[in-house]
């Protein structure tokens, strides 16, 4: 699952707000046991890491996942 437009809202990764109908459905889906595998290119172009910028926000949103990419 992507992050940036399909998690969240908004431009900029530090200004987004997530989309918590949508983080909801992804939660249950983890809670019936699938894989929650959340990739993003944040700083691909920028080169600047947003790894533990992204795993914070992840973790206030309730963002349930297995791995984050």
């Amino acid at each position: 699952m992507d992050i940036d437009n399909t998690i969240t809202r908004g431009k900029g990764y530090e200004n987004c707000v997530p989309r918590q109908e949508i983080i909801k459905k992804l939660n249950d889906l983890y809670d019936k046991e699938y894989n929650i595998v959340y990739w993003t290119s944040r700083g691909v172009i920028s080169d600047n890491d947003w790894y533990e910028h992204t795993k914070k926000q992840l973790k206030i949103w309730y963002a349930k996942y297995n791995l984050l990419i």
